[in-house]
């Protein structure tokens, strides 16, 4: 429903959508000007979107300190050139600032409703994008119909979207949406918990989906708290968990062995790192070496508890086996299971050890900017301190020699995998299904880049 100034397709590329032209006014990339078409417009009232909707989108995002913020690449302020070109004001270099403006985050609305009646956007759809809201009931399901003035066309100048009408319905259960889809009474599976994808392969008029991602559950270890403030215990607990039982049990097969580093195998400038193999021996020996011979119980001796929100089952059914294979190294610990919106609002980047999933992120700096950089949006889950990390990955983003970007990204790399503050066992695939009669989509490898203005039934 909603218009961004880019999108990101199947390829992981940057395409416009409501820019037309991109150019950085200086050599250090943190100044840019956008120009934007002139023939978006607003589903409710049809005024054209121009540079003032969408400099006040942005400001509006930045000042109001929204948690989307920082993943916008470095955004300082957004000011009016003209009447369809932006302004925007970088806070650091960012050579991929056009890329990061597909995120859902940078929604652009209009200008007098944020000034007037910013409140009615919790229950109006004030958006330019491909399909126009028609109707919602309590959060579960949400009709939309065609924008007849959308802007954008395929490749061979049809009007998009192609599909009159769509309807969006909130199931809880996984097994249940399988059900659906295979009763006829749906037609996409958006995402799907991986001990249901066997299923989804077993019916004939189905045609399941999986995408490569960058998704990973991590066992978060924040540094401003004993113990995880000895590298050694850090280090003892990854070497404390099976990774093949993690890709078997919680997905099924379906994802990759992970070696505590964020960026998976996807990235461009992923590398491959020694494989961990469980050892318990020498988990036990490093927490020996750090003052606990005989493990310790991370609720009692340290009052931490580990979280987990109950949904999605991947991420409450890892946290359940980070318990048990933990415990065998003599670490302890009271496993709580939380609601997901109490997860979100009050366990996540506050506690000092919870379960945590992250999807794909749209390269490198991406990822890493928002995670362990230490001016990162996200870096206090973790507070992780280390200089030589801090200072790579700002000159990985200045320069443009990818061989040179390479060499960086592989370090920073090592020296996660060495004493970062993450156990992180696999990388996941996005798995989805759809019925036969569905053309125009795929499962996105990030699940928040759909194209459903290309579906359409046959």
């Amino acid at each position: 429903m909603y218009s961004q100034l880019s999108r990101i397709n199947y390829n992981m590329e940057r395409e416009d959508d409501l820019a037309t032209e991109w150019e950085a006014q200086d050599d250090e990339l943190t100044e840019w000007s956008v120009e934007i078409r002139d023939d978006a417009v607003f589903h409710h009232n049809e005024k054209t979107v121009t540079a003032e909707d969408v400099a006040t989108t942005y400001n509006t995002i930045i000042e109001g300190e929204h948690p989307g913020a920082g993943t916008l690449g470095g955004i300082e302020n957004a000011e009016v050139i003209d009447e369809y070109t932006v302004g925007f004001n970088l806070t650091r270099s960012n050579p991929d600032f056009p890329k990061y403006q597909s995120l859902a985050w940078a929604s652009i609305v209009p200008k007098d409703i944020i000034e007037n009646d910013f409140e009615s956007l919790q229950t109006e759809e004030y958006g330019s994008g491909p399909y126009i809201l028609d109707s919602f009931s309590n959060q579960d399901e949400i009709i939309m119909r065609q924008n007849p003035d959308f802007y954008l066309t395929d490749e061979e100048g049809n009007t998009l979207p192609y599909a009159d009408e769509l309807t969006l319905s909130h199931v809880p259960d996984s097994g249940t949406e399988v059900t659906r889809l295979q009763n006829r009474e749906s037609d996409i599976i958006h995402r799907t918990d991986p001990s249901q994808f066997d299923r989804l392969e077993s019916i004939d008029h189905v045609e399941p989906q999986r995408a490569t991602a960058g998704n990973f559950i991590a066992f978060v270890m924040n540094n401003e708290h004993e113990p995880w403030n000895d590298n050694r215990v850090r280090r003892a607990m990854k070497l404390a968990v099976n990774r093949e039982e993690f890709v078997q049990s919680v997905l099924q097969g379906y994802g990759r062995i992970g070696q505590d580093s964020v960026l998976a195998p996807m990235f461009p400038y992923h590398t491959d790192l020694p494989n961990r193999s469980q050892d318990l021996e020498r988990a036990r020996e490093l927490l020996a070496e750090a003052g606990y011979e005989d493990g310790f119980h991370l609720t009692e001796d340290f009052d931490i508890t580990f979280y987990t929100p109950s949904e999605p089952a991947e991420q409450r059914n890892s946290a359940v086996l980070f318990q048990e294979q933990f415990s065998q190294i003599g670490v302890e610990m009271d496993l709580e299971q939380v609601s997901y919106d109490y997860f979100n609002t009050e366990i996540w980047g506050e506690s000092p050890t919870y379960a945590v999933h992250y999807g794909t992120y749209l390269n490198e700096d991406h990822l890493l900017s928002n995670l362990i950089w230490s001016d990162g949006d996200w870096w206090s889950e973790n507070s992780w301190e280390n200089e030589e990390k801090d200072q790579l990955i700002e000159e990985a983003r200045r320069t443009t020699d990818e061989e040179e970007r390479g060499e960086m990204y592989e370090r920073v790399q090592e020296l996660m995998y060495e004493e970062g503050p993450y156990v992180i066992p696999f990388h996941m695939e996005n798995l989805g299904a759809n019925a036969e009669q569905v053309d125009g989509w795929e499962r996105h490898s990030m699940l928040e880049h759909d194209h459903l203005d290309r579906v359409e039934m046959q």
